[in-house]
């Protein structure tokens, strides 16, 4: 019997890992006016990670492997793929919400506090670092943006289920409307506490975004047309999209609703490969979207720290934010690299 070709894998678009990158610092910029900067309104970036995440879900599950088994192994998938992700995160959430909490709380809560209040703090760090809600946090967050991995990880058992359907054409048919009614209810899902409940339905929509971004791009990547004018239409359109989505956030442009279309349109540009960023290779893009994450969550301890400082000037607080925040993010990353391949290496 001939053997079966296992199909093609689609090539490494490294301009997402540049796109991701660029992301995380739209947050950092989001979050400056904490220690006395302008307020950008930049928080729809986030949905950028919801929809990139939801897109790489979908791409995972809809395979034959996947989309062919009964529903109880579906489920199955589901959790295994969520367990693996968090278990994934934690070498990244244990050390950053320790350490911050050190450098922050450590002193003023031996001085000040008593073993009572210590405990609660410990328990409060347990409880972050392993992705918890807030309400159960007696103390709030250490590092507020643990909420969208939070969110994530609670979702993401559903969104994993759901990416596994055969029904691909129904789940994009359904998509569009709950998009609509996103769009329309914005401020309800993004405004005041970041960790209510209403943010899983956020999380949840803009991953389902993600899946149809990747059905918009599987429809774009079966096509023909791949001539000179319509790549170039689409890497202007590509570019443009982010330009404009950064724009709006940096000059408080309304409505700002209008960002989350950009941004959905843009990673639909990027994703088809048919724009000529997906030419563009490099290990350094690769490096820039793996410190991302960190970066992510780094940024926002750090900003806590220096706002604390009262002799530094604003431009002194932009630049050691930004630049501690990326040099700890991508020394954290390597030290996780290193420890992942000696552990790959011993087992082997």
């Amino acid at each position: 019997m001939a053997k079966k070709k296992r199909p093609a894998k689609s090539p490494r678009i490294d301009i997402v890992d540049f796109w991701r990158f660029f992301a995380a610092l739209m947050i950092i910029l989001c979050h400056v006016n904490l220690f006395g900067g302008r307020k950008f309104l930049l928080y729809l970036f986030v949905d950028f990670f919801f929809m990139l995440t939801g897109f790489f879900i979908f791409k995972h599950f809809q395979k034959p492997q996947f989309i062919d088994q009964d529903i109880n192994q579906k489920a199955q998938n589901a959790l295994k793929y969520t367990w693996n992700r968090f278990l994934k995160l934690l070498p990244y959430t244990i050390p950053i919400v320790l350490l911050c909490f050190i450098a922050i709380f450590g002193s003023y809560c031996l001085q000040h506090h008593t073993f009572q209040d210590i405990l609660n703090y410990i328990r409060n760090i347990i409880s972050e670092a392993l992705l918890l809600p807030r309400h159960i946090m007696s103390n709030g967050r250490i590092i507020g943006p643990i909420w969208y991995l939070s969110t994530m990880i609670f979702v993401m058992p559903v969104v994993c289920f759901i990416a596994q359907t055969k029904r691909l054409n129904l789940l994009a048919l359904l998509s569009i409307p709950l998009f609509w009614y996103f769009l329309n209810e914005l401020y309800t899902f993004t405004a005041g506490d970041v960790d209510a409940s209403l943010q899983l339905f956020r999380a949840f929509t803009s991953m389902t975004l993600g899946g149809l971004v990747f059905y918009i791009t599987t429809l774009a990547n079966s096509t023909k047309k791949r001539s000179s004018k319509v790549r170039l239409i689409v890497t202007i359109t590509e570019i443009t999209c982010y330009a404009y989505a950064t724009l709006i956030g940096i000059l408080n442009i309304q409505p700002i609703e209008f960002m989350l279309v950009l941004l959905f349109i843009g990673l639909c540009a990027t994703l088809s490969g048919l724009s000529y960023t997906a030419e563009v290779k490099g290990r350094f893009f690769t490096f820039l979207g793996a410190i991302s994450l960190p970066l992510f969550m780094w940024h926002y301890g750090i900003i806590r720290i220096v706002e604390t400082i009262d002799r530094f000037d604003l431009t002194t607080k932009y630049i050691i934010v930004f630049a501690t925040s990326i040099l700890i993010s991508a020394i954290h990353y390597l030290v996780i690299k290193k420890i992942t391949e000696t552990t790959t290496k011993r087992k082997a």
